[in-house]
């Protein structure tokens, strides 16, 4: 009954951040900005004592390898499909994806979507792989994030939790598709989750915070936790705030926490949105050439 309950709950907040997206895009981003303001206040950075060039090392390294990564598990989707799909498309859905989180109209997994479709899976299929590779990530995440808690019973729970669900997506991947496809989706997911809680700790300590890398590893489950409210596009603001909740159960900082997330998603919406840009920019030469 209560689990009733907090579904049709759960379902009518998605149906108000549906109807009105637009509107709460602009109320997180403010919220969010005037979150940054009071951390970086409480925080008390000294913009010359920032280390830039770590940060600009994430932005040129990190970025792009996740973003590489974020390709190839949508190919390895296609793959648990049967089917081939080339790295460059592959490359531009996904970071197109990343962008139009942030619109007024969700169209990430509408894009991923369509990219599998043109690759010849089934539309019953798209959604099976799709559901996947976001099952992976929820367990993955929960079981980084399992890991970095207080020594304590809730830290065995969570992080078994996590891992049982990871085995389980990879017995159900090894359903249909051999075992290189499952282990390949289980290293990517791996491998992206890694480099997240890598440059969170370099942009910890490029800020200044005092931190270490179970500091930034239970970071990783801020996005995880802002994507499931589904409240405003993208989680923005939302991330950002469970994540400072989050740090608080390591006694962290919590304004270094929002800080950091801010800047994180920034890196990754820029880097993005970059290679999107060049990728449609080269495609519609292409195509005018053949015109």
């Amino acid at each position: 009954m209560i689990l009733g309950h907090l579904r049709r709950w759960h379902g009518a907040i998605l149906a108000f951040a549906e109807r009105g997206r637009g509107a709460i895009l602009a109320i997180a981003a403010s919220a969010l900005a005037a979150g940054i303001v009071w951390a970086i206040g409480t925080l008390g950075i000294v913009w010359d004592d920032v280390n830039w060039r770590a940060i600009l090392a994430i932005a040129l390294i990190a970025a792009p390898v996740s973003m590489v990564l974020n390709a190839s598990e949508l190919r390895l989707c296609a793959r648990a499909a049967g089917r081939h799909l080339g790295f460059r498309p592959a490359l531009q859905a996904s970071t197109i994806g990343v962008v139009s989180n942030l619109l007024p109209v969700p169209a990430s997994i509408a894009i991923r979507g369509k990219a599998l479709a043109e690759a010849g899976v089934s539309l019953g299929g798209v959604g099976k792989v799709l559901g996947y590779a976001a099952a992976m990530w929820i367990a993955l995440a929960v079981a980084c994030t399992g890991l970095a808690l207080p020594a304590t019973a809730g830290r065995l729970l969570v992080t078994s939790t996590g891992l049982a669900g990871a085995g389980i997506v990879v017995a159900l991947v090894l359903r249909q598709a051999p075992p290189w496809v499952a282990v390949g989706l289980v290293a990517v997911r791996a491998s992206m989750i890694a480099i997240l809680v890598l440059s969170l700790f370099v942009l910890l300590a490029a800020l200044n915070v005092s931190a270490d890398a179970g500091d930034a590893a239970i970071l990783s489950g801020a996005g995880l936790l802002g994507t499931i409210a589904g409240i405003a596009p993208a989680g923005l603001g939302i991330t950002e705030l469970a994540g400072a909740g989050l740090a608080t159960l390591r006694d962290g900082s919590a304004a270094g926490a929002l800080v950091v997330l801010a800047l994180h998603r920034l890196i990754g919406l820029t880097v993005n949105g970059t290679m999107a840009v060049v990728l449609l920019g080269t495609r519609r030469t292409a195509i005018a050439q053949e015109i």
